[in-house]
Protein backbone atom coordinates (compact mmCIF):
# COMPACT_ATOMS: atom_id res chain seq x y z
CA UNK A 1 0.00 0.00 0.00
CA UNK A 2 1.53 3.44 -0.58
CA UNK A 3 2.87 5.27 1.82
CA UNK A 4 2.67 2.53 4.39
CA UNK A 5 5.71 1.67 6.19
CA UNK A 6 7.01 -1.71 6.20
CA UNK A 7 7.32 -3.68 9.25
CA UNK A 8 10.74 -5.37 9.78
CA UNK A 9 10.91 -8.82 10.45
CA UNK A 10 13.10 -9.34 13.47
CA UNK A 11 16.09 -11.81 12.71
CA UNK A 12 16.04 -15.27 14.57
CA UNK A 13 19.53 -14.94 16.88
CA UNK A 14 21.05 -18.27 16.18
CA UNK A 15 20.99 -20.44 19.07
CA UNK A 16 24.82 -20.40 19.06
CA UNK A 17 24.96 -16.88 19.83
CA UNK A 18 22.60 -17.30 22.32
CA UNK A 19 24.58 -20.28 24.16
CA UNK A 20 27.93 -17.85 23.83
CA UNK A 21 26.31 -14.92 25.09
CA UNK A 22 24.88 -16.73 28.48
CA UNK A 23 28.34 -18.71 28.68
CA UNK A 24 29.56 -14.99 28.73
CA UNK A 25 27.25 -13.48 31.35
CA UNK A 26 27.73 -16.66 33.71
CA UNK A 27 31.54 -16.48 33.47
CA UNK A 28 31.20 -12.91 34.20
CA UNK A 29 30.00 -13.35 37.60
CA UNK A 30 32.64 -16.12 38.36
CA UNK A 31 35.22 -13.58 37.87
CA UNK A 32 33.66 -11.47 39.95
CA UNK A 33 33.46 -14.07 43.09
CA UNK A 34 37.07 -15.32 42.07
CA UNK A 35 38.28 -11.98 41.92
CA UNK A 36 37.47 -11.00 45.29
CA UNK A 37 38.52 -14.83 46.32
CA UNK A 38 41.68 -14.41 44.84
CA UNK A 39 42.41 -11.52 46.34
CA UNK A 40 41.60 -12.52 49.80
CA UNK A 41 43.34 -15.58 49.38
CA UNK A 42 46.60 -14.54 47.91
CA UNK A 43 46.61 -11.22 50.15
CA UNK A 44 46.55 -13.86 53.03
CA UNK A 45 49.57 -15.16 51.57
CA UNK A 46 51.49 -12.06 50.03
CA UNK A 47 51.88 -10.09 53.36
CA UNK A 48 53.79 -13.53 54.66
CA UNK A 49 56.66 -12.29 52.00
CA UNK A 50 58.84 -10.51 54.95
CA UNK A 51 56.78 -11.93 58.17
CA UNK A 52 58.00 -15.56 57.36
CA UNK A 53 61.56 -14.25 56.75
CA UNK A 54 61.40 -12.61 60.06
CA UNK A 55 60.30 -15.11 62.25
CA UNK A 56 62.42 -17.65 60.91
CA UNK A 57 65.60 -15.38 61.01
CA UNK A 58 65.48 -15.57 64.48
CA UNK A 59 66.15 -19.39 64.82
CA UNK A 60 69.09 -19.10 62.51
CA UNK A 61 72.39 -16.76 62.71
CA UNK A 62 73.81 -17.76 59.55
CA UNK A 63 72.12 -16.30 56.40
CA UNK A 64 72.82 -19.64 53.85
CA UNK A 65 71.05 -21.97 56.91
CA UNK A 66 68.33 -19.87 56.60
CA UNK A 67 68.33 -19.84 52.93
CA UNK A 68 67.91 -23.46 53.08
CA UNK A 69 65.81 -23.98 55.36
CA UNK A 70 63.42 -21.65 53.71
CA UNK A 71 63.83 -23.23 50.24
CA UNK A 72 63.63 -26.58 51.78
CA UNK A 73 60.29 -25.96 52.99
CA UNK A 74 59.19 -24.35 50.03
CA UNK A 75 60.03 -28.12 48.54
CA UNK A 76 58.39 -29.97 51.16
CA UNK A 77 54.95 -27.69 50.12
CA UNK A 78 55.17 -28.64 46.62
CA UNK A 79 55.50 -32.36 47.47
CA UNK A 80 52.43 -32.22 49.52
CA UNK A 81 51.15 -30.05 46.41
CA UNK A 82 51.99 -32.76 44.44
CA UNK A 83 50.16 -35.86 46.52
CA UNK A 84 47.40 -34.10 47.01
CA UNK A 85 46.19 -31.93 44.01
CA UNK A 86 45.41 -34.43 41.41
CA UNK A 87 43.23 -36.07 43.99
CA UNK A 88 41.37 -32.86 44.69
CA UNK A 89 40.97 -31.84 40.67
CA UNK A 90 39.28 -35.87 40.16
CA UNK A 91 37.17 -35.47 43.38
CA UNK A 92 36.10 -32.39 41.90
CA UNK A 93 35.56 -33.65 38.42
CA UNK A 94 33.35 -36.34 39.73
CA UNK A 95 31.57 -34.67 42.50
CA UNK A 96 31.75 -31.41 41.89
CA UNK A 97 33.69 -28.26 42.68
CA UNK A 98 31.28 -26.35 45.41
CA UNK A 99 32.72 -28.95 47.97
CA UNK A 100 36.01 -28.84 47.86
CA UNK A 101 36.71 -24.66 46.61
CA UNK A 102 36.87 -23.16 50.35
CA UNK A 103 39.52 -26.37 51.41
CA UNK A 104 42.50 -24.43 51.10
CA UNK A 105 41.11 -21.25 52.78
CA UNK A 106 39.83 -23.70 55.69
CA UNK A 107 43.02 -24.69 55.68
CA UNK A 108 45.19 -21.93 56.00
CA UNK A 109 42.92 -20.46 58.76
CA UNK A 110 43.97 -23.29 61.03
CA UNK A 111 47.99 -24.08 60.37
CA UNK A 112 48.82 -19.89 60.60
CA UNK A 113 46.77 -19.92 63.63
CA UNK A 114 48.90 -21.97 65.40
CA UNK A 115 51.80 -20.59 64.32
CA UNK A 116 50.88 -16.98 65.48
CA UNK A 117 50.40 -19.05 68.90
CA UNK A 118 53.75 -20.25 68.38
CA UNK A 119 56.20 -18.30 66.65
CA UNK A 120 59.53 -19.36 68.59
CA UNK A 121 59.25 -22.53 67.49
CA UNK A 122 60.25 -24.26 63.69
CA UNK A 123 57.31 -27.16 63.63
CA UNK A 124 54.22 -24.27 62.82
CA UNK A 125 56.75 -23.30 60.32
CA UNK A 126 57.12 -26.57 58.71
CA UNK A 127 53.63 -27.29 59.17
CA UNK A 128 51.81 -23.82 57.73
CA UNK A 129 54.24 -24.37 54.37
CA UNK A 130 53.17 -28.47 54.54
CA UNK A 131 49.79 -27.20 54.63
CA UNK A 132 48.79 -24.60 52.95
CA UNK A 133 50.94 -24.55 49.48
CA UNK A 134 49.28 -27.87 48.64
CA UNK A 135 45.39 -26.70 49.64
CA UNK A 136 45.65 -23.48 48.56
CA UNK A 137 47.28 -24.55 44.94
CA UNK A 138 43.77 -26.56 44.72
CA UNK A 139 41.83 -23.15 44.80
CA UNK A 140 43.61 -22.23 42.19
CA UNK A 141 43.03 -25.76 40.01
CA UNK A 142 39.65 -25.70 40.22
CA UNK A 143 38.64 -22.08 40.03
CA UNK A 144 40.35 -22.60 36.55
CA UNK A 145 38.52 -25.53 36.19
CA UNK A 146 35.15 -23.68 37.11
CA UNK A 147 35.83 -21.24 34.21
CA UNK A 148 36.35 -23.83 31.83
CA UNK A 149 33.18 -25.50 32.63
CA UNK A 150 31.86 -22.19 31.49
CA UNK A 151 33.63 -20.87 28.24
CA UNK A 152 36.93 -21.87 26.86
CA UNK A 153 39.89 -20.16 24.38
CA UNK A 154 39.76 -16.42 24.03
CA UNK A 155 37.23 -16.46 26.49
CA UNK A 156 38.83 -18.38 29.34
CA UNK A 157 42.27 -16.72 28.73
CA UNK A 158 40.23 -12.98 29.07
CA UNK A 159 37.87 -14.50 32.16
CA UNK A 160 41.57 -15.69 33.97
CA UNK A 161 43.30 -12.54 32.66
CA UNK A 162 40.87 -10.33 35.03
CA UNK A 163 40.63 -12.28 38.17
CA UNK A 164 45.17 -12.53 37.53
CA UNK A 165 44.27 -8.58 38.20
CA UNK A 166 42.79 -8.93 41.89
CA UNK A 167 45.59 -11.05 42.43
CA UNK A 168 48.05 -8.24 41.22
CA UNK A 169 46.22 -6.24 43.56
CA UNK A 170 46.42 -8.38 46.45
CA UNK A 171 50.26 -8.69 45.79
CA UNK A 172 50.47 -4.87 45.95
CA UNK A 173 47.88 -4.96 49.39
CA UNK A 174 49.71 -7.76 51.07
CA UNK A 175 53.34 -5.86 51.35
CA UNK A 176 51.78 -2.77 52.72
CA UNK A 177 49.27 -4.59 55.00
CA UNK A 178 52.87 -6.37 56.85
CA UNK A 179 54.71 -3.31 56.83
CA UNK A 180 51.99 -1.32 58.64
CA UNK A 181 52.07 -4.20 61.20
CA UNK A 182 56.00 -5.40 61.32
CA UNK A 183 56.42 -1.02 62.10
CA UNK A 184 54.13 -1.32 65.05
CA UNK A 185 54.25 -5.00 66.48
CA UNK A 186 55.58 -8.62 66.20
CA UNK A 187 55.76 -10.38 62.23
CA UNK A 188 53.65 -12.62 64.48
CA UNK A 189 50.43 -10.29 64.39
CA UNK A 190 51.09 -10.90 60.09
CA UNK A 191 49.50 -14.38 60.50
CA UNK A 192 46.55 -13.53 62.25
CA UNK A 193 45.40 -11.04 60.22
CA UNK A 194 45.95 -13.41 57.29
CA UNK A 195 43.47 -15.78 58.93
CA UNK A 196 41.08 -13.04 59.11
CA UNK A 197 41.19 -12.48 55.07
CA UNK A 198 41.37 -16.51 54.50
CA UNK A 199 38.14 -16.68 56.55
CA UNK A 200 36.64 -13.98 54.13
CA UNK A 201 37.21 -15.97 51.24
CA UNK A 202 36.18 -19.32 52.68
CA UNK A 203 32.95 -17.78 53.51
CA UNK A 204 32.09 -16.13 50.50
CA UNK A 205 33.02 -19.33 48.31
CA UNK A 206 30.73 -21.38 50.82
CA UNK A 207 27.97 -19.61 50.52
CA UNK A 208 28.00 -17.57 46.60
CA UNK A 209 29.36 -19.83 44.24
CA UNK A 210 27.36 -22.04 42.56
CA UNK A 211 28.04 -25.44 40.91
CA UNK A 212 29.33 -25.12 37.37
CA UNK A 213 29.49 -28.44 36.54
CA UNK A 214 26.33 -30.21 35.40
CA UNK A 215 25.79 -33.94 37.03
CA UNK A 216 25.84 -34.77 33.25
CA UNK A 217 29.22 -34.00 32.74
CA UNK A 218 30.74 -35.24 35.68
CA UNK A 219 32.99 -37.98 35.28
CA UNK A 220 33.61 -41.30 36.82
CA UNK A 221 35.80 -42.24 39.47
CA UNK A 222 38.86 -43.56 38.19
CA UNK A 223 41.59 -43.96 40.98
CA UNK A 224 44.81 -44.48 38.86
CA UNK A 225 43.82 -40.44 38.09
CA UNK A 226 44.62 -39.59 41.17
CA UNK A 227 47.98 -40.81 41.55
CA UNK A 228 50.50 -38.29 41.58
CA UNK A 229 51.98 -39.12 38.30
CA UNK A 230 48.33 -39.02 36.46
CA UNK A 231 49.96 -36.00 34.39
CA UNK A 232 51.98 -38.73 32.59
CA UNK A 233 48.43 -39.61 31.05
CA UNK A 234 48.21 -36.11 29.82
CA UNK A 235 51.25 -36.02 28.38
CA UNK A 236 50.72 -39.09 25.86
CA UNK A 237 50.61 -37.17 22.69
CA UNK A 238 53.79 -35.24 21.38
CA UNK A 239 51.61 -31.75 21.08
CA UNK A 240 50.18 -32.20 24.80
CA UNK A 241 53.71 -33.62 26.21
CA UNK A 242 55.76 -30.40 24.86
CA UNK A 243 53.07 -28.06 25.92
CA UNK A 244 53.22 -29.10 29.12
CA UNK A 245 56.98 -29.07 29.56
CA UNK A 246 57.09 -25.35 28.12
CA UNK A 247 54.65 -23.97 30.89
CA UNK A 248 56.77 -26.31 33.30
CA UNK A 249 59.76 -24.36 32.70
CA UNK A 250 58.06 -21.06 32.36
CA UNK A 251 57.79 -21.86 35.60
CA UNK A 252 60.88 -22.79 37.39
CA UNK A 253 61.49 -18.68 37.57
CA UNK A 254 58.20 -17.79 39.56
CA UNK A 255 57.68 -16.84 42.92
CA UNK A 256 56.87 -20.24 44.37
CA UNK A 257 60.34 -21.44 43.35
CA UNK A 258 62.08 -18.14 44.16
CA UNK A 259 60.01 -15.88 46.40
CA UNK A 260 62.65 -16.79 49.84
CA UNK A 261 65.75 -16.25 47.25
CA UNK A 262 64.92 -12.93 46.42
CA UNK A 263 63.23 -11.89 50.06
CA UNK A 264 66.85 -13.41 50.94
CA UNK A 265 68.68 -11.68 48.67
CA UNK A 266 67.07 -8.41 48.84
CA UNK A 267 67.74 -8.18 52.58
CA UNK A 268 71.61 -9.64 52.97
CA UNK A 269 73.00 -8.79 49.52
CA UNK A 270 70.90 -5.69 48.88
CA UNK A 271 70.99 -4.20 52.31
CA UNK A 272 67.34 -3.29 51.98
CA UNK A 273 65.09 -3.17 55.42
CA UNK A 274 61.50 -4.60 55.42
CA UNK A 275 60.22 -1.76 54.45
CA UNK A 276 61.71 -1.26 51.42
CA UNK A 277 61.41 -4.88 50.77
CA UNK A 278 57.57 -4.86 51.00
CA UNK A 279 57.71 -1.71 48.54
CA UNK A 280 59.61 -3.98 46.18
CA UNK A 281 56.47 -6.70 46.45
CA UNK A 282 53.72 -4.39 46.04
CA UNK A 283 55.67 -3.14 42.49
CA UNK A 284 55.75 -6.68 41.44
CA UNK A 285 51.99 -6.96 42.27
CA UNK A 286 51.53 -3.63 39.94
CA UNK A 287 53.13 -4.92 37.53
CA UNK A 288 51.05 -7.75 37.64
CA UNK A 289 47.65 -5.95 37.55
CA UNK A 290 49.04 -3.33 34.61
CA UNK A 291 49.62 -7.14 32.67
CA UNK A 292 46.05 -8.55 33.45
CA UNK A 293 43.89 -6.99 30.78
CA UNK A 294 46.79 -7.54 28.32
CA UNK A 295 46.12 -10.87 27.69
CA UNK A 296 43.57 -11.20 25.27
CA UNK A 297 44.91 -8.43 22.92
CA UNK A 298 47.97 -9.47 23.24
CA UNK A 299 47.15 -12.71 21.97
CA UNK A 300 44.52 -11.02 19.38
CA UNK A 301 47.52 -8.73 17.52
CA UNK A 302 50.18 -10.93 17.36
CA UNK A 303 48.95 -14.60 17.78
CA UNK A 304 49.42 -17.50 20.50
CA UNK A 305 52.91 -18.11 18.84
CA UNK A 306 54.27 -14.41 19.18
CA UNK A 307 53.03 -13.28 22.11
CA UNK A 308 54.13 -16.17 24.10
CA UNK A 309 58.00 -15.51 22.76
CA UNK A 310 57.30 -11.69 23.31
CA UNK A 311 56.20 -12.43 27.00
CA UNK A 312 59.10 -14.73 27.63
CA UNK A 313 61.85 -12.56 26.12
CA UNK A 314 60.41 -9.59 28.55
CA UNK A 315 60.74 -12.61 31.51
CA UNK A 316 64.54 -12.72 29.98
CA UNK A 317 65.06 -9.66 30.29
CA UNK A 318 63.61 -9.07 33.57
CA UNK A 319 65.64 -11.48 35.14
CA UNK A 320 69.10 -10.03 33.54
CA UNK A 321 68.17 -7.09 34.91
CA UNK A 322 68.04 -8.57 38.89
CA UNK A 323 71.77 -10.33 37.47
CA UNK A 324 73.10 -7.32 37.10
CA UNK A 325 74.52 -8.18 33.42
CA UNK A 326 75.81 -5.34 31.69
CA UNK A 327 74.60 -3.05 30.50
CA UNK A 328 72.02 -3.32 33.71
CA UNK A 329 75.23 -3.11 35.86
CA UNK A 330 75.59 0.94 35.72
CA UNK A 331 72.49 1.55 36.41
CA UNK A 332 72.86 0.43 40.64
CA UNK A 333 71.05 -2.43 42.05
CA UNK A 334 67.70 -0.44 43.07
CA UNK A 335 67.00 1.10 39.71
CA UNK A 336 68.47 -1.93 37.85
CA UNK A 337 65.70 -4.16 40.17
CA UNK A 338 62.99 -1.75 38.85
CA UNK A 339 63.73 -1.65 35.20
CA UNK A 340 63.30 -5.09 35.66
CA UNK A 341 60.10 -5.41 36.80
CA UNK A 342 59.00 -2.52 34.43
CA UNK A 343 60.38 -4.19 31.42
CA UNK A 344 58.88 -7.55 32.90
CA UNK A 345 55.39 -6.62 32.51
CA UNK A 346 54.22 -8.32 29.81
CA UNK A 347 55.89 -11.10 30.46
CA UNK A 348 52.80 -11.74 33.17
CA UNK A 349 50.65 -13.36 30.39
CA UNK A 350 53.54 -16.07 29.53
CA UNK A 351 51.33 -18.83 30.46
CA UNK A 352 47.77 -17.22 28.68
CA UNK A 353 47.94 -18.71 25.75
CA UNK A 354 50.03 -22.15 26.74
CA UNK A 355 47.65 -22.82 29.20
CA UNK A 356 44.30 -22.32 26.54
CA UNK A 357 45.85 -25.16 24.16
CA UNK A 358 46.22 -27.56 26.98
CA UNK A 359 43.07 -26.69 28.38
CA UNK A 360 41.46 -26.86 25.14
CA UNK A 361 43.43 -29.67 23.52
CA UNK A 362 43.02 -31.83 27.05
CA UNK A 363 38.91 -31.25 26.29
CA UNK A 364 38.86 -32.31 23.15
CA UNK A 365 40.91 -35.62 23.89
CA UNK A 366 37.85 -36.47 26.54
CA UNK A 367 39.60 -35.24 29.93
CA UNK A 368 37.70 -33.66 32.51
CA UNK A 369 38.24 -29.93 32.80
CA UNK A 370 39.46 -30.47 36.74
CA UNK A 371 41.59 -33.38 35.82
CA UNK A 372 43.38 -30.95 33.16
CA UNK A 373 44.07 -28.38 35.26
CA UNK A 374 45.10 -30.71 37.93
CA UNK A 375 47.60 -32.33 35.91
CA UNK A 376 49.15 -28.48 34.89
CA UNK A 377 49.60 -27.21 38.53
CA UNK A 378 50.83 -31.06 39.61
CA UNK A 379 53.71 -31.13 36.49
CA UNK A 380 54.42 -27.53 38.02
CA UNK A 381 54.52 -29.01 41.82
CA UNK A 382 57.33 -31.22 40.29
CA UNK A 383 59.20 -28.06 39.04
CA UNK A 384 58.15 -26.42 42.40
CA UNK A 385 60.06 -29.17 44.16
CA UNK A 386 63.17 -29.31 42.24
CA UNK A 387 63.01 -25.11 42.08
CA UNK A 388 63.64 -23.91 45.70
CA UNK A 389 66.33 -26.38 46.40
CA UNK A 390 68.22 -25.42 42.86
CA UNK A 391 67.82 -21.59 43.57
CA UNK A 392 68.84 -22.16 47.33
CA UNK A 393 72.07 -24.33 46.39
CA UNK A 394 72.67 -21.99 43.71
CA UNK A 395 72.65 -19.00 45.53
CA UNK A 396 74.64 -20.09 49.02
CA UNK A 397 77.25 -21.24 46.03
CA UNK A 398 77.05 -18.03 43.92
CA UNK A 399 77.12 -15.92 47.61
CA UNK A 400 80.58 -17.83 48.61
CA UNK A 401 82.18 -16.74 45.24
CA UNK A 402 80.56 -12.72 45.27
CA UNK A 403 77.39 -13.39 42.67
CA UNK A 404 74.76 -14.31 44.89
CA UNK A 405 72.90 -13.14 41.55
CA UNK A 406 73.33 -16.53 39.96
CA UNK A 407 70.03 -17.90 40.71
CA UNK A 408 68.51 -14.79 38.26
CA UNK A 409 70.83 -16.23 35.32
CA UNK A 410 69.79 -19.63 36.14
CA UNK A 411 65.97 -18.20 35.81
CA UNK A 412 67.01 -16.75 32.46
CA UNK A 413 68.30 -20.05 31.32
CA UNK A 414 65.07 -22.51 31.95
CA UNK A 415 62.75 -19.76 30.08
CA UNK A 416 65.22 -19.68 27.37
CA UNK A 417 64.82 -23.94 27.09
CA UNK A 418 60.73 -22.96 27.60
CA UNK A 419 60.87 -20.94 24.14
CA UNK A 420 62.87 -23.66 22.28
CA UNK A 421 60.49 -26.22 23.71
CA UNK A 422 57.44 -24.06 22.57
CA UNK A 423 59.31 -23.18 19.26
CA UNK A 424 59.40 -27.08 18.38
CA UNK A 425 55.66 -27.57 17.59
CA UNK A 426 54.25 -26.51 14.20
CA UNK A 427 51.49 -23.80 13.75
CA UNK A 428 49.16 -26.97 12.50
CA UNK A 429 50.14 -29.27 15.47
CA UNK A 430 49.07 -26.34 17.69
CA UNK A 431 45.86 -25.77 15.57
CA UNK A 432 46.99 -22.30 14.78
CA UNK A 433 46.63 -20.53 11.51
CA UNK A 434 49.16 -18.37 9.69
CA UNK A 435 48.72 -16.07 12.20
CA UNK A 436 49.01 -17.63 15.33
CA UNK A 437 45.34 -17.84 15.77
CA UNK A 438 42.80 -20.27 16.61
CA UNK A 439 39.32 -20.33 14.56
CA UNK A 440 37.33 -19.64 18.10
CA UNK A 441 39.94 -16.35 17.62
CA UNK A 442 39.20 -15.65 14.38
CA UNK A 443 35.93 -15.70 14.83
CA UNK A 444 35.20 -13.57 18.13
Amino acid sequence: MPGAQSKEVPKEVPKEGIKNAAAEAEANKLVKLFGATSFLTVVSGAMLFSARQAIASKQFKDVNDLTLFLTRLSSVGALMEFLLNPIIGKLADTYGRKAFLPIGNLAVMVVRLLLFFNPEKKWPLILEQGVSIPLVTSYFTLYRAALADTVEGPAFVKANASISGFIGLSVIAGPLFADQIMRRADPKFCYLLSVMFAGTSFAMLSTQYKETLPEDKRKDLVLSDMQPFSFTQLMQTRVLQRLMLATGLQSFSEGRSMNDVWSIYMKSDLGWDYTTINKFVGLVGLSLVVSAPLGKPMIQAMGMRTMTTFSNACNMMSLLAAAMVPPFHMFGPTVAMTLGQIIGIPGGRKRDAIESLIMKIGKREGYGNGFVSGCMMNFRAVISIIGPLMFGAAYTWGKKRNYPQLPFIIGFLTILASEGVFRSLGDDELGLDANGQTKEEKSS
